[in-house]
């Protein structure tokens, strides 16, 4: 693949690069062009796609593309694309940025609120999301989770409700299992009935009954995600089940929600979501680990010594801008990319957007200039 070099890199690059990426945040602006904004695509050498042309009125908060049908699905604050109405969820053609006409999701939402993550159930062609909201196609129980038709956004009825109005923040798809992770608290409704549930619960996509599954987690829970039979928590909480110690993550166990392990070098911040690639867990946000002041902002351990309580050698540095310095990233082609709010990793320049070995940290030549805060990043698997 060919890719430009970047001399401000100082020989301190590997030369490795990666494929195609869908980009979104909040940022006006890419390589010092307005014409481009809130959701792009940049191919392997840190480009612009110029005929891939959506156009938002507010931020992207979430991607999600389904290679199937070439559909980018988009959540995020925006309440028009591309001049039509489309609130806090649209579908576009991933080639174009075209809007799919007969999509169309009915989401009401609260100011600088809306869709922040999603994920697919293919067997019953449905989209999961979470987020918050004043109503999904009228219906006012509909606060934190939704669920619509995959083809045409139409609203689902009879799935679990979350009593209280609050944000959903992370949402994680296992089999027949979906877990929900937000800042609300209280009480969860599902076909079986309702039950206490803080931050996190999860329930069937069959029956629409809420699990036993319960970490009683006393702050948000921001990252899910599962890596063998280890569920991994992420957020801003200190107590899982009532054990003190875990400040800001945690492995449990995907049944019961109790603690499997305690790290004891969890130290300070919040933890943004979780990434899993190639037996290894990324942790991002705000945070710094007590035993390894190095590891902020980005660190990784490997999952086949994760009972110990040492990080992987990874630990880039991050200069933050404002915000949370790392919000998003993904693995490919050997490459960790991962965006947010800084503006120089390792003390070389880059704006909102980095790509570096996967293994060593050493970042590659891939380099484009966001104006301001990227907050998904997801591989375009069709270029």
């Amino acid at each position: 693949m060919t890719i430009l070099l970047n001399p401000a890199c100082g020989g301190n690059c590997s030369c490795s690069a990666h494929g195609t990426v869908f980009v979104g945040g909040s940022f006006t602006a890419v390589n010092g062009n307005t014409a481009h904004s809130r959701l792009v695509r940049i191919d392997g050498n840190g480009e612009v796609d110029t005929t891939f042309l959506p156009v938002l009125d507010q931020a992207v908060y979430c991607l999600l593309y389904h290679e199937d049908t070439d559909r980018l699905y988009v959540g995020g604050e925006f309440s028009t694309v591309n001049g039509s109405t489309r609130e806090r969820l649209a579908c576009l053609d991933a080639r174009t940025g075209a809007l799919v006409s007969g999509f169309n999701a009915n989401i009401t939402a609260f100011s600088s609120e809306g869709v922040t993550q999603m994920v697919v159930d293919e067997t019953n062609s449905r989209l999961w999301f979470v987020g918050e909201f004043d109503n999904i196609d009228g219906d006012t129980t509909r606060t934190v989770l939704g669920c619509v038709d995959l083809a045409t956004g139409a609203h689902v009825s009879g799935y679990p409700t979350v009593d209280s109005i609050a944000d959903g923040f992370a949402i994680f798809k296992d089999g027949t299992t979906i877990y929900v992770g937000g800042s609300f608290t209280g009480t969860v409704t599902g076909s079986n009935g309702s039950f206490s549930r803080n931050r996190c619960f999860s329930f069937n996509l069959s029956t629409f009954a809420i699990n036993s599954f319960n970490p009683n987690l006393n702050g948000n829970c921001n990252g899910i995600a599962l890596l063998g039979s280890t569920l991994f928590l992420g957020g801003t909480f200190t107590t899982v089940n009532g054990g003190t110690g875990q400040v800001g993550w945690a492995a449990v166990n995907p049944t019961t929600g109790t603690l499997l392990h305690d790290w004891p070098e969890n130290n300070v911040g919040s933890f943004k979501p979780i990434v899993l690639a190639n037996e290894k867990v990324y942790h991002l946000g705000s945070h710094t680990f007590a035993k390894d002041e190095t590891n902020t902002f980005v660190a990784r351990r490997n999952f086949s010594r994760y009972s110990e309580t040492v990080l992987d050698a990874l630990a880039p540095q991050f200069t933050p801008d404002t915000g949370v310095p790392t919000f998003t990233a993904c693995v490919h082609d050997g490459a960790l990319i991962v965006g947010g709010d800084f503006t120089a990793v390792n003390g070389i320049s880059r704006s909102r957007i980095v790509s570096m070995d996967e293994e060593t940290g050493e970042l590659n030549d891939w380099a484009p200039v966001f104006s301001s805060r990227v907050r998904s990043i997801i591989v375009d698997t069709a270029a």
